[in-house]
Formats: C-alpha cells, sequence, structure tokens
C-alpha cells in the first residue's frame, strides 16, 4: 500500500517517493526531468522550462523544487561519500518538507547551520 501521487492533469498516478535520506544520496537527476515531464514535478505543471531545465536562471532537475514526488532512491545510482554533504545542503536544506521528514532536527540542523 502506498500513498499515490497524481500529475497535474490527473492522468497518471503512481506511489508517492519514500520518505528517506537514500533519495538524496542516490542521484539520478535524468529519472528527476523524465518524471517532472511526465507531470510528477514538484514544481508544479508549468515548471518546464520557466523554473526547471539547463539554461540560465533555471533550476537543474533533480534539486529542489525541480524533483519529482515520485521518485525512488532505488532508480539512482549512490553518490560519492566525499559528496554527501553537499548533496544533503543543496537538496534538503530550504526544502521544509525534507527537512522535517528525511532526518533528525540535530542531523539537519547542524548540515543546514553548518554546525
Amino acid at each position: 500500500v502506498c500513498q499515490l501521487r497524481y500529475t497535474w492533469n490527473h492522468q497518471m498516478a503512481r506511489c508517492a517517493k519514500p520518505t528517506t535520506i537514500l533519495n538524496t544520496l542516490f542521484v539520478n537527476d535524468e529519472e528527476h526531468r523524465k518524471q517532472c515531464k511526465q507531470g510528477f514535478c514538484e514544481a508544479g505543471p508549468a515548471a518546464d522550462g520557466l523554473v526547471c531545465g539547463d539554461g540560465d536562471g533555471l533550476t537543474s532537475y533533480g534539486k529542489p523544487p525541480c524533483v519529482s514526488m515520485v521518485y525512488d532512491w532505488r532508480d539512482g545510482k549512490l553518490a560519492d561519500e566525499k559528496d554527501f554533504y553537499g548533496l544533503v545542503k543543496s537538496r534538503v536544506c530550504g526544502n521544509e518538507f525534507e527537512e522535517t521528514s528525511v532526518l533528525d532536527k540535530a542531523a539537519i540542523t547542524a548540515v543546514c547551520e553548518g554546525k
């Protein structure tokens, strides 16, 4: 049983992404791109090319808010350990849902506030 997430036009539904730090540490930006283009983007229905993308002033797919609501870490590749801190800082800090659901408060404060 899973919580469903629907595309913005309600044409498709999939299980919501697992609530785990593994979604941050196992990266696959192309999968985020694909799922966002299918309508599962947290940035909203008009995000592609306006908020999300590869051009100047756009946020890359895989970084909030250009992340998929249905991304599963098992579709990614474990990042190098040396990149863990930067991934958490850039993809969790400032994202209220991720900050409150993925890590314990002390851990997220240490990373996000540089303590």
